[in-house]
């Protein structure tokens, strides 16, 4: 008589699920992207890597690429019973070939020549993305 021992993952009593969408924001002190939105539980690589690296704090520095690259973000598995969790993908885009020349006009109080990629604050305050190419700076020091 032969014994035969099956294993059915989904037999596991507890699914690690995916982790919420992490994203990449770009350091330009460092010169490096920073991905945020994960956590030590978590583990990610690159996406024609097969080899997972763990994430120790609440974010990862990352040389910025040549090329666009994808990473693969996952909750770590602690058990047979706790399998790793799906991935989320998430891609970190390479340098643009042209940097921004945002252009300070005093006559007509406004910054043109932005990308809508870009954000903005005033004297350290909160970030805001830049909704258009032009923006108006009336009003955001309280006086003209």
């Amino acid at each position: 008589m032969v014994a035969i021992s099956l294993f059915v993952l989904a037999a596991c009593s507890t699914v690690a699920y995916s982790p919420i969408t992490p994203i990449f924001a770009y350091n330009v002190v460092l010169d490096r992207a920073v991905l945020t939105g994960v956590t030590p539980l978590m583990e990610y690589r690159v996406s024609t890597s097969l080899t997972w690296t763990v994430i120790t704090g609440t974010s990862v520095e990352i040389d910025i690429p040549d090329a666009n690259t994808t990473y693969h973000i996952r909750t770590r598995g602690v058990s047979l019973t706790q399998p790793a969790s799906n991935f989320r993908s998430v891609t970190l885009l390479t340098r643009s070939a042209t940097l921004p020349t945002a252009t300070l006009n005093y006559q007509t109080e406004s910054i043109t020549g932005l990308h809508l990629t870009t954000e903005y604050r005033v004297n350290g305050g909160m970030w805001n993305n830049v909704t258009g190419t032009t923006m108006s700076i009336v009003g955001l020091y309280g006086t003209t």
